[in-house]
């Protein structure tokens, strides 16, 4: 029963997110999350799951203070994992709540300061923000001497290269990552910059749809489509010709 209402919450989910972009309307949003937020109080072992299914929807659609708060009623639920911590601190990023991010993954170092992905994240978070260039290198250097061959910390590594102007250094690192992990999104999307930087065009499409393959939210299709178009207008004037 707890899994057919799982199912159900993720389908009008999806239904709610594809009315919101493609009509603009709330009916399927208004269902899923009175749906949702009557599950919570039915099913209390699962109270962090449809929590974070209710977040997932607003995040879907941008409203990410509202996906924030659905995921904090719910952070000292003894079910509410080191993984939920790290999408409630992805949350906090961008809603620009950095302190808050930082302080929450510094509780998951202090328990485990051998936790790589804490310290990646911590890296990453910082290049994404463009500040502190020197602090996000050293919090990837400490992720990587604690496991090297992770396709995450390279990926972070070699955006660290690219954000400083080292092409050929951020394309082997980048291309290290996508060897470990060939679906994730955001692998797909940085060598997509990488090439379209080395004016190689015809491979920064392909990871661009490589990555559209993959992609949970139509937000995240609509950003990605939108990379695919500046592409073509970009390499008109280099080649004269499309594909």
């Amino acid at each position: 029963y707890a899994d057919s209402s799982v199912q159900m919450a993720n389908m009008l989910s999806s239904l709610a997110q594809t009315e919101f972009y493609d009509k603009g309307k709330d009916t399927y949003e208004k269902q899923f999350v009175s749906f949702v937020n009557k599950k919570i109080e039915e099913h209390k072992e699962l109270r962090v799951e449809f929590s974070v299914i209710k977040a997932g929807f607003y995040e879907s659609v941008s409203e990410y203070n509202k996906a924030m708060e659905a995921v904090m009623v719910v952070q000292d639920e003894t079910s509410f994992t080191t993984q939920h911590k790290y999408y409630l601190a992805n949350l906090f990023e961008k809603e620009e709540r950095f302190d808050e991010s930082k302080n929450l993954i510094m509780s998951i170092i202090e328990k485990d300061p051998k936790n790589a992905h804490a310290w990646n994240f911590l890296g990453y978070s910082m290049l994404v923000r463009g500040n502190k260039m020197d602090q996000a290198y050293e919090y990837i250097q400490t992720a990587l001497k604690i496991s090297p061959d992770d396709g995450y910390i390279r990926d972070s590594l070699g955006w660290y290269y690219f954000m400083k102007g080292d092409i050929k250094k951020a394309k082997a690192e980048l291309e290290f990552a996508h060897s470990k992990i060939p679906d994730d999104i955001e692998i797909l999307k940085h060598l997509a910059t990488v090439h379209a930087e080395l004016k190689d065009f015809k491979k920064a499409k392909g990871f661009l749809e490589a990555a559209l393959k993959h992609v949970r939210f139509t937000s995240e299709r609509q950003e990605i489509a939108a990379s695919l178009e500046r592409l073509e207008f970009d390499r008109i004037p280099a080649s004269g010709e499309l594909d």
